[in-house]
């Protein structure tokens, strides 16, 4: 008795398994760990230069002298990303220093996210005034 009812149980899945699947679902491709996506590099990009622009604002204040040294620092994560960023996609670079560039790139847009999330607005505000 139990047998017959395994069987009908594993029928069953084999039956009703491949219909809950929808042919229209596209399987996941997995990421080319060699390559950093468009989207990712313009949002990072922009990330830094957001960084830079709220920074340097805030340091042309004369009653704000610590944000010049900020202004400086953010201007070399900028820079640094575009630099990192143009070596990633160019052929005179080896799969191990190319994956090296992708982690330190991705490293310094998390540093610009986090050093602009962490600027206090009323010491610094978003917009200009």
């Amino acid at each position: 008795m139990m047998r017959i009812l395994w069987l009908l149980l594993a029928s069953l899945l084999l039956v009703v398994g491949p219909v809950s699947c929808s042919k229209s679902e596209k399987k996941a491709k997995p990421e080319d760990p060699l390559k950093v996506d468009p989207g990712e590099r313009a949002r990072g990009l922009q990330a830094c230069k957001s960084y830079v622009e709220r920074a340097c604002r805030c340091a042309k204040d004369p009653k704000k002298p610590g944000f010049k040294k900020i202004c400086d620092q953010a201007e070399t994560h900028t820079t640094s990303l575009q630099m990192m960023l143009d070596t990633i996609v160019s052929d005179q670079v080896d799969n191990r220093e190319r994956l090296r560039l992708i982690k330190s790139a991705r490293k310094t847009i998390e540093t610009c996210f986090s050093a602009t999330a962490q600027m206090d607005p009323r010491n610094c505000p978003v917009k200009a005034p």
